[in-house]
């Protein structure tokens, strides 16, 4: 039995193990028929341009990428040392990240450059059911401020469920504030931002649905006031400590039957 006999059900089947570069390079203009599993009846492509050489996607971009616009579920983009530039030469074929009007997840790695991250997140609320949205060892020199707003705006967004923020800013602490209420956000993590215990409660305040939580923690005049713990849908908590005792205490005792915890607690230096 040759590759070609078998049903396109079973191929579609398989097709699901493989990237969507390489399927694209292995099978695109093969004969009409996998022209047409690809493009017709393939109906959900994940996209990961992490270690994928220029070529590939030069090519893919340029050929493959107008034609499943509306079939993207999820795209990786990153600008490491593998793939440099590669999120600004992504949006150079002129594709926005609104043109993915089935666009559920984006994961964005080492990103460096506020003007794309700005892009981004603005163009972020033009997607109706996005849902997961991921910043990986990112770094910024600049516009700390507007960044910052840019992160709290994320509250707006209708249907986000998830969402990490590896974010540095060069040693500056900007402390991730929303001012409108998210009902849909489940899982939150904030790295390089640390919170006092009145900045943790307004956080789960406007974070009503919020069931697993990773963020730092520390110390300020204000944390050593009688504060109540206000999440009562919190399952997993994880928390990294900078100094911050009377926090951690006032947690643990606003909060001891915590169900399904862990709890892993470290010491920022």
């Amino acid at each position: 039995m040759s590759f070609e006999t078998l049903a396109n059900e079973l191929l579609l089947d398989i097709f699901e193990y493989l990237s969507a570069v390489d399927l694209a390079r292995a099978f695109h203009q093969l004969n009409n028929r996998f022209n047409n599993l690809l493009f017709i009846h393939y109906k959900t492509y994940h996209l990961d341009f992490r270690s994928i050489s220029k070529c590939d996607f030069d090519i893919f971009c340029q050929r493959y990428l107008p034609r499943i616009t509306d079939r993207i579920i999820s795209i990786t983009l990153s600008d490491d040392k593998e793939t440099p530039d590669a999120i600004n030469s992504f949006l150079s074929y002129g594709i926005t990240f609104y043109h993915l009007i089935s666009l559920q997840s984006i994961k964005i790695f080492h990103l460096h450059s506020t003007i794309l991250l700005n892009r981004l997140m603005t163009e972020c609320h033009q997607l109706p059911y996005l849902t997961h949205l991921n910043f990986i060892d990112c770094c910024f020199k600049n516009e700390h401020q507007s960044i910052s707003t840019q992160l709290n705006n994320l509250w707006m967004l209708p249907k986000l469920i998830s969402c990490h923020m590896d974010i540095d800013f060069h040693g500056q602490i900007y402390i991730i504030h929303p001012l409108m209420i998210s009902t849909s956000i489940q899982s939150l993590s904030i790295e390089s931002y640390c919170y006092g215990w009145k900045q943790l409660n307004h956080l789960l305040h406007q974070t009503p649905s919020l069931r697993h939580l990773h963020i730092l923690l520390r110390d300020d005049s204000e944390d050593e006031q009688s504060l109540l713990f206000t999440s009562t849908s919190l399952v997993t908590l994880k928390i990294s400590a900078y100094e911050s005792p009377i926090t951690l205490t006032n947690l643990l005792k606003s909060a001891p039957n915590l169900p399904c915890h862990t709890n892993r607690f470290k010491t920022v230096s």
